[in-house]
């Protein structure tokens, strides 16, 4: 957060300082406070889809994933995983649509059903040596994002097996 004055208001005093001094060390305490919340906010989301056999993801706007159930977690393998704090699937195909809904939803918080697609906002994320992961995903709305350290969806996966 960057404060500033105009010429004529001329520089902060001494007085001013020491406020604003004390304002940015509680707002880092907020901060810091806030984030906690939002890990526990979204780990508990999580987990709830770990309680009905659902492992999942969720994702910023910009593909970093954010946090994993142990579900999602126990899907990867060479062909799916994490990797630099990105999804990666071997199949070039699978990750375009995951790219494509991601930035659908850091448009306009909405993931429409694509029409040229015969499985509407399904991704098949084929493997080499087993068989495809389904994704489907949900998007996080606007100031629902918040407690969610920023997610903006949340991947829902299945193992086709």
């Amino acid at each position: 957060m960057t404060l500033q004055r105009t010429i004529r208001e001329g520089m902060f005093d001494d007085a001013e300082l020491q406020v604003l001094g004390s304002l940015s060390q509680n707002l880092t305490e907020v901060a810091t406070l806030s984030r906690a919340v939002g890990k526990q906010v979204l780990l508990g989301s999580l987990d709830a889809f770990g309680l009905i056999n659902a492992p999942a993801l969720s994702m910023s706007s910009t593909g970093l994933v954010i946090e994993t159930n142990r579900g999602a977690t126990d899907l990867f393998d060479a062909d799916f995983r994490i990797r630099n704090e990105r999804l990666y699937m071997r199949e070039e195909k699978a990750s375009q649509a995951l790219q494509h809904l991601l930035w659908e939803c850091a448009r306009d918080s909405t993931i429409r059903p694509l029409s040229s697609r015969r499985m509407g906002n399904v991704i098949v994320a084929r493997r080499e040596s087993k068989k495809p992961i389904l994704i489907t995903a949900l998007p996080v709305h606007g100031a629902a994002s918040t407690p969610f350290l920023g997610a903006r969806v949340i991947l829902i996966l299945r193992d086709s097996s």
